[in-house]
């Protein structure tokens, strides 16, 4: 739904068919959805004639929400989808057209990315890095847990919290483990937070946690 903040009566919508939606991503003046088909429609739902500026017919039954990054690698935009047989797609976000997969051979639950990398989050409790450029794998890292809420990534760094409560810090180029010394004594729900210095963990046991970092 789209509302217009200088007069909040006007209002459009976009409805999905099958009215499963993830969370969407924006970029520029693109709304993209991922659905059970990945939809970019026009941002403002205000447009003259069809919101939809494209969708993919490559990629169906979307199972990660997309991550939208200006400026690309290989396109001027791009964005990354990962379906729900675990391939990972790379489009340009302009058109759609796809420029690589990978299919890592496991399901896959949260993409992050950052200038050259590409992270998912895999359902066998592993993060695996991906290059922007072709796909091509970069480095594998066992966490011992589901992620929750995806990874935390910049140039240097990958942040994930496992739902048993594990907090991982690993280096981006290598995806060696830094630190994983810190957890949480409890099951962990959802996602976790990053505010500043500090990363916030909500639990099971109806608490929430937050750790700082060194600077």
């Amino acid at each position: 739904i789209a509302i217009r903040r200088s007069n909040p009566a006007e209002r459009r919508e976009f409805g999905e068919p099958n009215s499963r939606v993830l969370q969407p991503a924006l970029g520029q003046e693109t709304l993209f959805v991922g659905a059970d088909r990945l939809w970019a429609i026009d941002a403002n739902l205000l447009s003259l004639g069809s919101d939809l500026v494209w969708t993919s017919p490559d990629v169906v039954n979307v199972a990660t929400p997309p991550v939208y990054v200006w400026p690309g690698v290989v396109k001027l935009a791009e964005l990354y989808v990962a379906d729900s047989n675990g391939t990972v797609h790379a489009l340009d976000a302009n058109n759609g057209v796809r420029f690589w997969t990978n299919s890592p051979g496991f399901g896959v639950t949260a993409l992050a990315v950052n200038d050259t990398s590409v992270i998912l989050a895999g359902n066998n409790g592993v993060l695996r890095a991906l290059s922007r450029r072709d796909g091509a794998v970069q480095w594998t890292q066992a966490v011992g847990g589901l992620v929750m809420g995806g990874p935390f990534v910049t140039n240097t760094r990958v942040l994930a919290v496992t739902q048993g409560g594990g907090i991982f810090l690993l280096d981006a180029a290598s995806g060696s483990i830094l630190d994983a010394a810190q957890n949480v004594q409890a099951q962990v729900p959802g996602g976790p937070a990053v505010s500043g210095l500090q990363v916030i963990v909500p639990t099971s046991s109806n608490s929430v946690f937050a750790f700082r970092g060194a600077p």
